[in-house]
């Protein structure tokens, strides 16, 4: 899950406007984050990113202006 701080743009007075977009379209691509994500988690938590075989991935927005931030979650397959 990758988090990102909404635009002043999206909001009137405080409150979210209803206009404001639900889904994260803004760079950067999805792609470009979970390569990101991978080439710094190598090698001290994956050794190689070949090994992956699954990413799930989301864009979504903060509910507050401190919280941008990713979110990963690793499974061991044996």
């Amino acid at each position: 899950e990758l988090y990102f701080r909404r635009p002043k743009i999206h909001f009137k007075k405080g409150q979210l406007k209803p206009s404001a977009p639900k889904f994260v379209t803004k760079m950067p691509d999805v792609d470009n984050c979970v390569k990101f994500v991978l080439d710094a988690l190598q090698p001290r938590v994956v050794a190689n990113d070949k090994t992956v075989t699954k990413v799930v991935a989301e864009k979504k927005w903060c509910l507050t202006d401190t919280s941008e931030r990713t979110v990963i979650e690793l499974h061991v397959m044996e």
